[in-house]
This record gives structure tokens, sequence and C-alpha cells, in this order.
């Protein structure tokens, strides 16, 4: 089982990542990681607990409110150009007796799984 982080500072930039999650990975639940605002997208949300916003802070309490499960980070102004959840989460050891964190952004590029291992 994996879930989805994706840390949000500016509530207007995550409209394209959320259209490509619904039209490719449309099961998926995310958990955005809100920082000054309470949008509704439809996903679960927590509210970031700092004042100043930090990336990594901002996914080390979603990683903290997710419990046992992988992890794909999204960047929220990324968009996905296919389904890519499962085989992401497919790619490391099995059970899941370790949490791995799959960071993802506007510059990653997947090619055939053998060279993703």
């Amino acid at each position: 089982m994996f879930r989805v982080i994706v840390p949000n500072k500016y509530p207007d930039i995550i409209q394209p990542l959320l259209e490509s999650v619904k039209l490719y990975e449309p099961d998926t639940k995310l958990l955005i990681v809100a920082n000054d605002h309470k949008n509704d997208y439809g996903h679960d949300m927590i509210e970031y607990d700092q004042d100043q916003f930090v990336f990594s802070h901002a996914v080390n309490q979603g990683v903290s409110a997710i419990g046992d499960a992988n992890i794909i980070c999204l960047n929220d102004d990324c968009v996905l150009l296919e389904p890519t959840f499962q085989r992401l989460d497919s790619c490391g050891p099995q059970p899941q007796s370790r949490r791995r964190a799959f960071p993802m952004n506007e510059h990653v590029r997947f090619g055939p799984l053998t060279e993703m291992v």
C-alpha cells in the first residue's frame, strides 16, 4: 500500500496536478499538507503546523500523519503524464517492512522499469 503526500504552499498552483491525478490515478487519495488555506480539493488534507513554510518539514508532517505505508511525495507544481503510482510502489522490497519515499517533481521522467531499479 502507498500514500501520496503533496505539500501545498500556494493553492492556485495545485490544480493541474489534481486534474492529472483524476485522469491517470482516479482511485488515489492524496494527503495535501496545506499552508494557510482550507481549500477542499476532494482529498485528505492537514494544515501545515508552522508559521513559515519549509518544504521538508511539510513532507515530514505528512509522513507522520500517514502512518505505516510506502510514501510518494509530489511537488504541487508537477503533473502526471501517465499512470505512475502503482509502478513506483512496486519498485522496492516487499513486504513493506520498510518505508520508502519516492520524490517526484517536474524534472522526473520514467523509463522502463528495469532502468529504475
